[in-house]
């Protein structure tokens, strides 16, 4: 299981589908952790099918065992069958956590199922009594960031009970970058700056959407003037 936790760290495929064939071959016992380690090695390294093929020969599983393939499903966009797949370990009986509705947003976010992910933020209060905490929190910001519904995003952030993060104003500022609303992203990330104002990368990130924001003004500025100088170029 070492070695397994290493094939993640490393994101080493080949040898983490050697260990499992190596483990069929020997017929060494399939355990509840080791197989728990084979899953979650083969779906964080990339193969999500794999995993899924031990997760079905096992004859014990435990939450474990289906939020590592739900968190598989989610990393490598296959939200809907990670959604399914949550459903289906509610339907099982499997005790649910306030840990597994991370990964169910997160393969809502991936997945860009805006409704989805606001039926089970909703339901991890109104039925079973979880206390949201900021990784909730979070994952619904980088669900509206994704889809892009920035503005939503904002309005969520504004609305959150607790304090949001730098993780959440980060989701939040690439979401700005990405669909163009730069005066909102400048905005946030001198907000961001004043709470860390000696984190680097907070600069960096300003820097970045003033210069979109001015290669957008000189695209525009090229466009409305370019028929004029096209004219002049050719002495017309």
């Amino acid at each position: 299981m070492t070695a397994l936790s290493a094939c993640i760290d490393l994101g080493a495929l080949d040898l983490a589908q050697w260990i499992s064939s190596f483990v069929a071959k020997e017929n060494i016992p399939k355990t509840l952790c080791l197989c728990n380690a084979l899953v979650d090695a083969l779906a964080k390294c990339g193969d999500v099918d794999g995993a899924m093929e031990v997760f079905d020969q096992m004859f014990e599983r435990n939450i474990i065992s289906w939020m590592s393939v739900i968190d598989g499903l989610a990393m490598h966009n296959r939200g809907m069958e990670a959604v399914r797949m949550f459903e289906t370990m509610k339907a099982s009986g499997i005790k649910q956590d306030v840990v597994a509705f991370i990964g169910v947003l997160k393969a809502c976010s991936h997945g860009c199922l805006v409704s989805d992910g606001g039926h089970y933020f909703a339901s991890l209060t109104t039925e079973f009594g979880f206390e949201p905490r900021i990784e909730h929190y979070g994952c619904m910001v980088d669900l509206f960031s994704r889809a892009g519904m920035v503005e939503e995003a904002m309005e969520f952030v504004r609305a959150m009970p607790i304090k949001p993060n730098p993780v959440v104003w980060r989701t939040l500022i690439a979401a700005c970058r990405i669909h163009d609303n730069l005066q909102l992203g400048e905005n946030v990330t001198k907000r961001l700056i004043k709470e860390e104002p000696l984190y680097g990368s907070n600069y960096v990130l300003l820097s970045n959407l003033r210069s979109k924001q001015e290669m957008g003004e000189e695209v525009g500025n090229q466009i409305h003037n370019g028929p004029t100088r096209n004219a002049k170029s050719y002495g017309i």
